[in-house]
């Protein structure tokens, strides 16, 4: 997912948002509490730039 996320063009905030809430919820699964609050903080970070159905429902 994350090289999905490199991949991407800047103008595909939504996709982006989308793949660090993925991210995000499989590292919590996998205990990786550390990576997984450093994967939100980013996603929150970008979800305050966009208004998204999609980003708020992750």
């Amino acid at each position: 997912m994350r090289r999905s996320n490199h991949a991407r063009s800047p103008q595909e905030r939504q996709g982006r948002l989308n793949a660090l809430g993925v991210i995000a919820d499989r590292q919590m699964q996998m205990r990786h509490i550390e990576a997984a609050t450093q994967t939100w903080t980013e996603f929150l970070d970008l979800h305050t730039t966009l208004s998204s159905t999609r980003g708020t429902s992750t």
